[in-house]
């Protein structure tokens, strides 16, 4: 079963009857993937009370979040039962809660008010279940959860040929998704990165770019 499959879900679900199936806690290349998002929120951000955390997993970067923003509350959101199951028992921190369902459908359940939103390599899982226009209109609706001046901050891998991820992460893919988040908000930052994780032995190339609402 692939992601690209409609049975979406059962994907995540599969993936995660196996503990960190990513290796997001032990790997570190996914750490300084997330401490360099992290750093840029940092280096924009002054005052951060809320976080919205898409595809928030076992909790590996909410932990860091909320270390990084010690005054902020986080709600963290992600498709699989298990993952969200573990980061609640990880993470064990009152100003944090998970939630496990489809951010798409869900989208109306998260209130507002957020200075930071961290979206990392979720986005094109969702415009798989999206049209065009309905991917243009859920990102006007994330911008809308947002406070003025807030940031969406992500990191989105580069093509995956050969991977069960390749048609969703061509650049041309990618871009699509950019522009239209650069047509609700302003394009901050963009760094890219070519690094290898040591844990499946392939090097991969990936973005990290920043939305300012």
């Amino acid at each position: 079963m692939s992601p690209d499959d409609s049975l979406q879900e059962e994907y995540f679900d599969e993936k995660f009857e196996e503990e960190d199936p990513w290796s997001f806690r032990s790997s570190s290349y996914e750490q300084e993937k997330y401490r360099r998002q992290t750093r840029v929120a940092e280096e924009r951000l002054t005052d951060v009370d809320r976080i919205l955390e898409f595809g928030c997993a076992e909790g590996a970067h909410s932990e860091m979040l909320l270390d990084r923003f010690p005054d902020a509350e986080l709600l963290g959101i992600d498709v699989a039962e298990d993952a969200v199951e573990r980061a609640r028992e990880s993470v064990g921190e009152e100003r944090a809660e998970f939630i496990a369902g489809d951010a798409v459908e869900r989208v109306d359940e998260f209130g507002g008010g957020f200075d930071l939103v961290v979206w990392s390599e979720t986005i094109y899982y969702m415009g798989n279940q999206l049209s065009v226009p309905e991917m243009n209109e859920y990102i006007q609706t994330v911008f809308d959860l947002m406070t003025d001046g807030g940031l969406v901050v992500m990191a989105n891998i580069i093509g995956q040929e050969g991977s069960e991820e390749d048609r969703l992460t061509r650049p041309e893919v990618l871009d699509a998704y950019y522009g239209m988040l650069g047509a609700h908000g302003e394009e901050v930052s963009r760094e890219v990165f070519v690094e290898a994780k040591s844990e499946s032995g392939e090097t991969h190339e990936y973005e990290i770019r920043a939305f300012r609402a």
